[in-house]
């Protein structure tokens, strides 16, 4: 990878600063920020692993992984991660098939589930008004974020699986029904 800091690590640390930046009496739009781009930190994080994996790392590879990049769906990739957070017996039956002499690590599982959660919490930051943010909402979404990028991933990014989840994550709605 470059030297350049990666767009997912940017919204990491701004998460963070988000979260903490006020400290007394932090404002909604602050924690909201917080929540919906500690989401965004994965999101980001999760397509740059796939079009690394589906085009690879090289320098001259980046207009093809940032072309790639525009055509992965926050929906598609929530579909996808809502089948892989249970494991292999959460799968449809045709990818389950496939699947079944894979190990689903209990790592890749956690990337899926916080994935969902953090996705529906960014949803709540950006449109329940109705909802009020704490600190401690942003700073769990940071948590989990942080989780999944420095954590999670790497104990699991070597496996098969791991390949296959990010390759659904850009192709779930063929995929699923096979």
């Amino acid at each position: 990878m470059s030297r350049a800091v990666l767009l997912h690590s940017q919204l990491l640390n701004q998460a963070h600063h988000l979260a903490t930046m006020e400290p007394r009496r932090p404002k909604q739009a602050s924690l909201r920020r917080s929540v919906s781009t500690s989401y965004y930190a994965v999101f980001h994080f999760l397509i740059e692993q796939a079009t690394r994996s589906l085009i690879g790392g090289q320098p001259e590879s980046k207009p093809l992984r940032q072309l790639l990049a525009r055509s992965f769906e926050h929906g598609e990739m929530a579909s996808a991660c809502k089948s892989f957070r249970g494991g292999v017996g959460s799968l449809p039956a045709g990818v389950k098939d496939v699947m079944a002499h894979l190990d689903l690590p209990r790592e890749l599982q956690l990337v899926a589930r916080h994935f969902v959660w953090l996705q529906q919490e960014r949803h709540d930051a950006d449109y329940n008004l109705f909802r009020t943010f704490l600190r401690r909402d942003a700073t769990n979404a940071h948590e989990r974020a942080r989780s999944v990028i420095k954590d999670l991933w790497p104990s699991t990014n070597s496996h098969q699986a791991a390949r296959f989840f990010l390759m659904s994550l850009l192709t779930w709605k063929r995929i699923k029904v096979r």
